[in-house]
């Protein structure tokens, strides 16, 4: 009888199976690149087949990988579900609610003390995580996020409408401000991930 993989390294290829990248596993598991990819090393050597190559920047699963990925999924998801299952029934007022740090830090945590105190019934379990919630897989009943809200399979609901204004240094241009939005391109504007 064959010995069954280590979890650490089903949630490892997993990841990196859905991922494409060892780099962005490592971040959703919250460990090193260095660690995800000896943990599929490992797999790969517990099962005798090669289940990634190199692509660029990212991975590609070869055809053992692919298959293995789409067993490794399901069983993870039967697993999440069976976990989900068993809590929900020990503690059916607890809500799991996933939010991006500076929400958790700046909205959230001022105003939590108030719903608390209004909510005594409701366990709240707020995670602050940078990375997408997979509604299917994690331990998770909301998520609150910054975009469009254009991602299939959830609903999503719009919290707030965002003002977008420029601010610059009073030394810029040694003191000659942008008095006319046109003024603007001549200048360089900086930005964050996925903004206009």
């Amino acid at each position: 009888m064959s010995r069954l993989p280590a979890m650490q390294a089903l949630r490892a290829f997993d990841a990196a199976a859905r991922l494409s990248s060892l780099s962005r596993a490592a971040e959703s598991l919250h460990l090193t690149h260095g660690a995800v990819s000896h943990q599929i090393k490992g797999l790969e050597a517990d099962l005798g087949v090669r289940l990634v190559t190199r692509a660029g920047r990212g991975i590609r699963l070869t055809e053992e990988g692919e298959r293995f990925a789409a067993r490794v999924r399901a069983a993870l998801d039967q697993l999440a579900a069976a976990v989900r299952e068993v809590t929900d029934q020990s503690n059916p007022h607890r809500i799991r609610v996933s939010v991006v740090p500076s929400f958790a830090a700046r909205w959230l945590l001022p105003r939590i003390g108030r719903f608390i105190a209004a909510h005594p019934d409701i366990d709240l379990d707020v995670r602050a995580q940078l990375t997408l919630v997979d509604f299917q897989r994690d331990d998770v009943d909301f998520g609150v996020r910054h975009g469009t809200g254009n991602w299939p399979g959830v609903i999503a609901e719009s919290m707030f409408e965002e003002t977008y204004f420029p601010v610059c240094s009073p030394r810029l241009a040694r003191g000659k401000l942008p008095s006319r939005p046109a003024d603007l391109a001549r200048h360089v504007l900086l930005r964050g991930d996925g903004e206009p």
